[in-house]
């Protein structure tokens, strides 16, 4: 890698990769497309990156920025589980307009895009009695979902080598308050009663830094190509777990509601059963089911990468950058 084109250099991601390259001595070119006068306010280790005006919407001013550029980190994407113009603009359109930049530049030799496990989601009647793997038959319920993995197939059919990684939630210093953790942690510390229920699923997670090595190492290395992997901490932990942990970073006293198992046991059937399996929502769904748990094998079997972040030190570093940077109101 020799000049980098990232998108989403703006984001919880992308400026954590930036952060990354810069402690890893990186000597090449790395060039960001930014909407607006973000240039202008982006921090001070993020001035090594060569930022410029464009919109993903608009196929030449990403073209513009890619001339010469060897290998594509695509993390830019638009979160919205609900349909809206902007999910599918990002998503799709601007994916499309990435790689259609990447084929005419003649340069780019890889394209590394961050997808999501809504890309592949469940049938609205699975049990979630097994985890989701890279085989899994792709069926997304959500605009988020479905803009993601119209995204995954456009990379694919693209002439470019690719590494997609669908991620589960994903946490740590600088994510937003919006995030999975980050709700539960805000939640907690607010006192707001529905965090202090037991909920009995299990969850995959991913700490920020160990998603920026990996897609660091597919970059770097040749023969991480054509795959499409998972990529977790390798272990499931349960929501409740999480839960206390953050109640002892916290610093707080709070005992948790536990949900009665016989309720557990009727709502996780109702919640899969032909009746309801296609009504109620997946966020839901995954308080009871193990709906967000995926093996992440597939990648360590081909890269040899093992993260190295467990949910505790995750979490214990999460709110430590919260106390520093100011909690949101």
């Amino acid at each position: 890698m020799n000049k980098i084109y990232l998108t989403g250099a703006g984001g919880f991601i992308g400026s954590r990769f930036l952060e990354f390259m810069v402690k890893t001595g990186f000597a090449g070119e790395i060039i960001c497309p930014v909407r607006g006068d973000y240039a202008l306010k982006v921090n001070e280790i993020n001035k090594s990156a060569n930022f410029y005006n464009a919109d993903l919407d608009d196929k030449d001013s990403v073209a513009r920025g890619m001339k010469g550029c060897d290998t594509v980190f695509h993390f830019a994407a638009k979160a919205s589980m609900r349909k809206g113009k902007g999910t599918y603009s990002t998503n799709v359109i601007g994916t499309k307009n990435i790689v259609d930049a990447a084929n005419d530049s003649g340069s780019v030799k890889k394209i590394i895009f961050l997808s999501t496990i809504w890309a592949v989601d469940r049938s609205p009647y699975d049990a979630c009695s097994v985890p989701l793997d890279d085989g899994s038959e792709c069926i997304p319920s959500t605009a988020y979902g479905r803009s993601k993995y119209e995204g995954e197939l456009i990379i694919k059919k693209s002439d470019i080598p690719y590494v997609i990684f669908r991620l589960p939630p994903v946490y740590g210093p600088g994510s937003k308050p919006n995030y999975f953790v980050s709700r539960l942690i805000l939640g907690i510390k607010n006192s707001n009663p529905l965090y202090r229920i037991a909920f009995p699923a299990k969850i995959s997670l991913l700490y920020i830094d160990d998603i920026v090595e990996a897609c660091y190492l597919s970059g770097k290395k040749d023969d991480i190509r054509n795959g499409t992997f998972f990529l977790s901490n390798g272990k499931t932990v349960l929501i409740s777990d999480i839960v206390k942990e953050i109640i002892k970073e916290l610093g707080l006293r709070a005992t948790l509601v536990d949900i009665n198992k016989e309720l557990v046991k009727l709502l996780g059937s109702a919640f899969c059963s032909k009746a309801l399996g296609r009504v109620v929502p997946p966020e839901w769904k995954s308080l009871i089911l193990d709906y967000l748990v995926c093996d992440s094998s597939g990648f360590k079997k081909v890269s040899g990468f093992q993260p190295s972040v467990d949910m505790k030190e995750g979490i214990c570093e999460t709110i430590k950058w919260y106390r520093e940077s100011g909690w949101p109101q």
